[in-house]
Formats: C-alpha cells, structure tokens, sequence
C-alpha cells in the first residue's frame, strides 16, 4: 500500500519481494528490508518467498514475462540474495546455509552465470570467514519474529 505521496506504507511479504526485485525496485527499500525482516519473517520464510520469485511461482503477480524480463528479475533475486548474505549472514544457521548452498548448485545452469557465480562466492566467503572466525549464528533468529502485528514505517519509493 502506497500513500499519496508514491511512499509504501504495508506490503505483504510477497508483495515486498515482488517490489525489491521488480524491474524498477528502489534501491533504499533493500536496505530498509535487511535491516528489518527479523521483526517479521524469519530467514527460512524469506528464502522461500526469493525462491519461489526465482522461479516465478504464482502469487506475486498475473504479468507473463518475456525472457529478458525473467532474466532481470532473477539477476534481482540473485543481487538482493547475495548482499543478504554479506551483511546478515549472522542470522543463519547451518542447516540454513545448507539450503542456500543447494539453491546454489540448482541455479548453476541458469543463463545468468557470472550474477551466479558472484552469488557462490559471496556465500563460499561468508561459510569460510564463519569456519575461520567461529562465529556462531544467532541463537534463535525466530525470538524477533511477531507477523501478525506486521507494520512497516513509511518507506519512500521515490
């Protein structure tokens, strides 16, 4: 939901992974949704709604794409995947980080391979710094998850 002013104000998770990947998506509302998606979602939820938007499962909207326009939307995916994993990568468990590392290996014959390729890496990078530091995941990344009261500040889009 947009107020008058072009600003979102509430979105449902689909809606806001739909607009964080959309072929014209603000760059501001990634940040504003990294910052914030704990108080809503959790991680699992998260990577299940960017997968499906990978893929293009119904539900986000009734538009049939042309083959560019999938390509974009899934090089969206894959930028806002791979800066999820650089600056939250805290927030994931093991068995988590398992599922991002099979998402990878399922995409690899994607004809996008170089956004790929930069998405294995950030992701082998973040495993290693994880093995090399032991810095542990957050213990319990659900703790800050209340979707039922689920209200977002005023998020300009312009």
């Amino acid at each position: 939901i947009e107020n008058g002013e072009g600003e979102l104000v509430a979105a449902s998770l689909n809606a806001l992974i739909g607009k964080l990947t959309s072929l014209g998506r603000e760059p501001q509302l990634s940040h504003v949704f990294l910052s914030t998606y704990l108080t809503f979602a959790t991680p699992e939820l998260v990577l299940e709604k960017l997968i499906e938007r990978y893929h293009f499962f119904p539900g986000y909207d009734n538009v049939l794409y042309t083959f560019n326009e999938k390509r974009v939307i899934r090089r969206q995916v894959l930028q806002l995947l791979t800066r999820w994993i650089e600056t939250c990568f805290s927030d994931f468990d093991d068995k988590f980080v398992e599922r991002l590392s099979a998402f990878t290996r399922n995409i690899k014959d994607v004809p996008i391979p170089g956004n790929v390729k930069f998405f294995e890496k950030t992701l082998a990078v973040q495993i290693d710094r994880r093995r090399l530091n032991d810095v542990p995941p957050l213990v319990n990344p659900n703790l800050y998850v209340n979707s039922k009261d689920l209200t977002f500040a005023t998020i300009p889009t312009k």
